[in-house]
């Protein structure tokens, strides 16, 4: 079953017949995916190894980044067309430069630009502004602040939030009573902002779900893997 076909027969249209492989990448098991890694070449790799290689790459260059959006389709289909006989299966390859010269209208990429909305809730003013100052850069986020668990709770009544970071130690309602109310509407994504002495009242909040904690003083490269990692850009 070549690209297109696998395609059709698994999805009707759109890009979610790309995404579908690159999931199933992840998923397959563990003896097939040491296949990706071996050094089979041709057609002694897994036709669907092929297909995951040519639909992957398409997808990462007509999706858009924290630092670009996505690619030109003529750039795309340049990168295709190179990878011929090299990086990619011909055959699969013609299909896929087949589907891309038929999408006229580009239709296959990523089209929204969405901006991710990251709430800071901590009482220190200098938390919130650390926090916007190493995130300067990332254009694609937008930081809201609160300086306690009782306007954090009323942000979230009004705004869209996709992370939240929740500091422990606030005065009149902290860190885990906060949580716990976020958790009887949302399950939205909270990382919280711990001191060493913290760490053994995280254990309290466990079962209420959390993604992870951040030491403080932040660090900037661990606050922005730890951002990427949930958010995906």
């Amino acid at each position: 079953v070549y690209l297109k076909r696998y395609f059709d027969e698994n999805f009707g249209g759109g890009r979610e017949k790309y995404i579908f492989l690159v999931d199933e990448a992840h998923n397959l098991p563990d003896r097939a995916r040491d296949m990706f890694s071996s050094r089979l070449s041709g057609d002694e790799i897994p036709e669907i190894a092929r297909i995951i290689g040519v639909a992957d790459s398409y997808d990462a260059m007509a999706s858009n980044r924290s630092y670009r959006m996505a690619l030109p389709q003529e750039v795309v289909r340049a990168e295709i067309e190179k990878g011929k006989n090299t990086q990619f299966d011909p055959d699969i390859a013609d299909i896929m430069l087949q589907m891309i010269d038929e999408d006229v209208e580009y239709n296959m990429r990523q089209t929204e630009y969405q901006h991710k909305k990251i709430l800071v809730v901590d009482d220190e003013d200098e938390v919130i502004k650390k926090v916007k100052h190493i995130l300067r850069h990332k254009s694609l986020y937008n930081i809201a602040g609160a300086r306690s668990g009782e306007d954090a709770l009323n942000m979230l009544s009004y705004m869209d939030i996709d992370v939240i970071l929740l500091d422990v130690n606030m005065p009149g309602i902290d860190g885990i009573e906060t949580l716990r109310r976020i958790r009887k509407t949302s399950n939205i994504p909270v990382i919280f902002l711990a001191t060493e002495k913290d760490k053994e009242t995280l254990k309290a909040a466990t079962d209420m779900g959390y993604e992870d904690y951040l030491s403080k003083p932040l660090i900037p490269t661990i606050l922005k893997e730890m951002l990427h990692s949930i958010l995906g850009y």
